[in-house]
């Protein structure tokens, strides 16, 4: 009889757990379902959504933007891309109203001779910057779209072309303050050399992918444009005075991030030596963009700088 009981409850408990078992299974089913649902893995992706080295992850493309939107709420291999620079973007709002409160207080607590040509210099670059954020937000947020990619990609590219040449427009303002001449000559020549950019990498024919290095060369090549300004003012009063003048410090620290970022991004580090392992997390886009944050901040830096010590230390010509 208690050999019975015994196997009874053995039997009871081997019944149970047999019943608990998939119902422990089903939320782990249910997700993979969900997921699967949501996103594809590189051969179910179609090629103009594709990454390369990037297996997983992808969204289903669509031509829902309200479809595309919904993405923000899940995880996938565009997500750090949408919020690296989304956050960039808040940023530098954030930013662009403690600035404004930086310069009125100046303005009305010192001597200082703030002019139109300030709020022009320091807030060019940091609606760029704003735009260059967003912008790459959209793109990269809308990427899943099956019919307007060219046009975000387009919106995408033109944004760091803005970025780029906005740059320049403070620093060579506050080096060649009172050399009218030079400093509309670096101003226009940088501004047509990035429309003319602009026009060859957002046309159809250079967004395709196989232009990727040529693109990314291009703007290498434009931002490499700004040394000759810079070189021109170290020559014109020394390297020494030009150190202590300019914000050379936040320039250099800018220039290392940005070449960085490109060259991770260019040879597709490190998700070309591990492919599938990188496909959400710490893939060379991302660090691209976490790099563009970091430089653009360190350039808004040098900006201040250069603010400061044409107003304080000078207050009027230092070159």
């Amino acid at each position: 009889m208690r050999q019975r009981i015994i196997n009874n409850n053995s039997g009871e408990s081997g019944s149970s757990s047999e019943v608990n078992k998939p119902l422990l299974e089903v939320p782990k089913q249910k997700l993979q379902s969900i997921k699967r649902q949501l996103l594809a893995k590189f051969e179910e992706t179609p090629i103009w959504a594709r990454s390369e080295y990037i297996l997983d992850g992808y969204r289903q493309t669509t031509n829902s933007y309200i479809e595309c939107f919904k993405s923000l709420f899940y995880i996938h291999n565009e997500t750090g891309n949408v919020y690296s620079h989304g956050i960039g973007a808040i940023i530098f709002v954030v930013l662009a109203v403690s600035t404004f409160y930086l310069m009125s207080h100046h303005s009305t607590q010192t001597k200082w001779n703030i002019n139109w040509q300030d709020y022009m210099v320091l807030y060019s670059y940091i609606f760029c910057a704003i735009c260059c954020l967003v912008l790459s937000t959209c793109f990269h947020l809308f990427l899943c779209h099956k019919d307007d990619k060219p046009f975000w990609n387009a919106c995408d590219l033109s944004g760091i072309v803005m970025l780029i040449c906005a740059s320049f427009y403070p620093i060579i303002n506050y080096i060649f303050f009172c050399d009218q001449f030079y400093k509309l000559l670096y101003i226009v020549s940088i501004t047509v050399l990035g429309v003319a950019i602009m026009v060859q990498c957002t046309s159809t024919y250079f967004s395709q992918e196989k232009f990727r290095s040529l693109r990314t060369f291009s703007f290498m090549f434009l931002a490499f444009t700004g040394l000759v300004p810079i070189s021109h003012y170290f020559i014109k009063v020394g390297i020494i005075r030009a150190i202590e003048y300019a914000p050379m410090k936040y320039i250099g620290y800018m220039a290392l991030f940005y070449i960085a970022g490109a060259l991770i991004y260019l040879y597709r580090l490190p998700e070309r030596f591990f492919p599938g392992k990188f496909d959400y997390w710490f893939h060379s886009h991302q660090i691209f963009h976490v790099f563009v944050v970091i430089a653009a901040l360190f350039h808004f830096n040098g900006v201040l700088e250069s603010f400061h010590i044409h107003h304080s230390s000078f207050q009027g010509c230092f070159n």
